[in-house]
């Protein structure tokens, strides 16, 4: 176990490096929730132990572990943030950023960071600043490919008929899945190379689609007499044949991870 900053009971690790030296997440403190950075050498540190006033919260990291971007405030107050360890915790943008907001996933060499303003789907980086994917449609970005130039999320209503969508370089989107039948789909985590998309139709049933391929439904851990059942696909790896997610089966939710061919 990663363990709880000072004066807290839970944690949760939400992004790891890609040598898995380094991971980010959140954990209460007797302030209240605080994103924290983890290394085997010093342990769960605060990200920032300057804004130790306010609630943040780390949601990725980049491959080398340097950058990490995350959320400050609280509902509806958010604000986007990067980190460094030269910089400290930096609010990002202007102008559209200045509303309720979070960085939701940063490319791996730490220079795009995606993310939602309000209910639009943003791509930031430092060279260009803000661009809204669908500044006409309800969106989020979740991730972006290693060096930002594909990102990856939903478009559509919030609770109803979102799809998984990808978005090229000059801003484009194009369905990852979409069918009218289905209630909603989301696009969670794209590789590196920008090949491999993983995510959830209907928010149970875990996906994978290779670049130029038909999407792989991917299923779940046994779960006949379950009332619920939930099979979420949150992260690849080694070209999509390894998937991390979480699924439920006789013994509750868990963890999970799926083993594929190339």
């Amino acid at each position: 176990m990663l363990g709880t900053l000072p004066g807290g009971s839970e944690s949760q690790a939400r992004d790891v490096s890609a040598d898995g030296s380094v991971i980010v997440g959140s954990s209460d403190t007797a302030e209240g929730q605080r994103a924290y950075i983890w290394t085997k050498e010093t342990g769960m540190l605060v990200l920032d132990d300057t804004m130790m006033d306010i609630q943040s919260s780390a949601r990725a990291v980049s491959a080398d572990g340097t950058v990490v971007v995350g959320s400050t405030g609280g509902t509806a107050d958010r604000r986007a943030f990067r980190w460094t360890n030269e910089t400290g915790m930096t609010r990002i943008g202007t102008g559209e950023l200045d509303k309720d907001c979070a960085a939701l996933g940063v490319s791996d060499d730490g220079t795009t960071i995606v993310g939602r303003v309000d209910f639009k789907a943003f791509r930031w980086n430092e060279a260009q600043g803000i661009a809204l994917m669908a500044p006409e449609e309800s969106s989020v970005a979740f991730d972006a490919s290693n060096d930002g130039t594909i990102i990856v999320g939903g478009m559509g209503p919030v609770f109803s008929k979102r799809k998984a969508v990808r978005w090229n370089k000059s801003g484009a989107a194009q369905d990852v899945y979409s069918n009218p039948d289905s209630l909603r789909s989301t696009a969670l985590d794209i590789s590196p190379e920008g090949k491999v998309i993983v995510g959830a139709i209907d928010r149970h049933t875990a996906y994978m689609q290779r670049h130029d391929e038909d999407l792989t439904i991917l299923g779940g851990l046994n779960r006949d007499d379950a009332d619920f059942v939930s099979d979420v696909a949150k992260g690849s790896g080694l070209g999509g044949t390894i998937i991390v997610g979480s699924s439920t089966g006789y013994d509750g939710h868990r963890a999970v991870r799926w083993l594929l061919s190339e």
